[in-house]
């Protein structure tokens, strides 16, 4: 009878630990849903959500050609576990959701422009890595501005007229 009890203890904890939620961060070919804004609100700000998100790249094999190196690299984005939105908010949830996607078009904007130029650059054999980052760097610095810019035009989307041209920009330039 202990052992059937102790088995059906057993067998009860692992279901409840394989039906919880786990947050990957990893989105591809899908638009953002509130289930995937896990963290936790911030008291500090004024904003009904944030996002936030992370582009990453990786290389497995360099081929040297005398003082030239040619990489292969896949690069991804992935949405923070830190990103939130307040049960209560002032906007409308659904336009909020689009503007929240918004943020993370961007990052997709940046994905897209840095699989490119990491891909089609030629490097140099003692310094490619270099070359990597400052290519990086580069583009993460133009697309943290286009963040500002998008939440200044858009007044953090209440600013509706501008919210539909951001919409149509990333419509034209992503999902078409």
């Amino acid at each position: 009878m202990n052992k059937l009890l102790l088995l059906l203890a057993i067998t009860t904890l692992i279901l409840s630990c394989s039906t919880q939620k786990t947050f990957s961060g990893k989105i591809e070919d899908r638009d953002l849903t509130w289930d995937d804004f896990v963290g936790v609100p911030s008291d500090s700000v004024d904003y009904d959500a944030f996002t936030i998100w992370n582009v990453y790249y990786q290389y497995d094999t360099v081929i040297f050609h005398d003082n030239k190196a040619t990489i292969e690299f896949r690069v991804w984005r992935e949405l923070s576990d830190a990103s939130w939105v307040r049960k209560k908010t002032k906007a409308d949830k659904s336009e909020l959701l689009k503007h929240e996607q918004g943020h993370f078009d961007i990052a997709k904007l940046f994905e897209i422009e840095l699989k490119g130029k990491l891909n089609n650059s030629v490097y140099s054999k003692l310094n490619y890595q270099i070359e990597i980052d400052s290519i990086y760097n580069e583009l993460l610095e133009k697309y943290l501005a286009l963040e500002k810019k998008y939440d200044e035009e858009t007044n953090h989307l209440y600013n509706k007229q501008e919210q539909k041209k951001w919409d149509l920009y990333f419509n034209e330039h992503i999902r078409n």
